[in-house]
């Protein structure tokens, strides 16, 4: 089985998911790195170092 995860609250990947979700025995999730941008593709805690980590 294959389960790919897109998070509402992220700004959507044009051609990819933040995840994705393998069944085959075991679970395994292969994660993709995701930039700071909300669901409207502005970027979250802009000017602050802790702004983004502290938004999710």
């Amino acid at each position: 089985m294959l389960e790919r995860v897109t998070v509402p609250t992220l700004f959507p990947p044009p051609t990819y998911s933040h995840a994705t979700v393998v069944e085959a025995g075991t679970k395994l999730a292969f994660l993709a790195g995701a930039v700071p941008l909300d669901a409207e593709g502005k970027v979250v805690g802009a000017g602050t170092r802790y702004g983004r980590p502290s938004r999710y």
